[in-house]
């Protein structure tokens, strides 16, 4: 069971349809449009996770940006796990990468689930953090 608040007027920037149940950002267009992570717009500030399939630009899209909700792995997580993403958004483990060119930088998860990569697990957002560099 999912219990989590959506992101009110949240619209997609484009085909998003790919990403869901991974972490998404604020497109910058307007402040509801969203668009999938991808590292040649590293480094990103997550808003939160796609929870469903929007195929085209303008229609609506649900994306948890707070409580708990599901969340596609992108690498071994265990139950407890603080998370972040990696550069197609999905969840991954701390430690992160230290480039600051990377998207993996902000922590915005704990793992209520474990799972391996390419699996879909709970997670409880939380506000994004800056990950520590040093």
């Amino acid at each position: 069971m999912s219990d989590y608040l959506s992101m009110p007027g949240a619209v997609a920037s484009g085909d998003i349809s790919t990403s869901q149940h991974r972490a998404v950002r604020l497109s910058g267009s307007n402040p509801f449009e969203v668009s999938a992570i991808t590292n040649a717009n590293a480094p990103q500030i997550p808003v939160g996770i796609l929870q469903d399939e929007p195929d085209a630009a303008g229609k609506g899209a649900d994306v948890a940006i707070d409580g708990v909700c599901k969340a596609e792995f992108g690498d071994t997580v265990t139950i407890g796990a603080v998370l972040g993403m990696d550069n197609s958004g999905r969840l991954i483990p701390a430690p992160f990468e230290t480039s600051p060119a990377t998207a993996d930088l902000y922590c915005f998860a704990v793992a209520l689930e474990a799972g391996t990569v390419g699996t879909k697990g709970k997670v409880r957002l939380i506000s994004p953090v800056l990950a520590s560099t040093e």
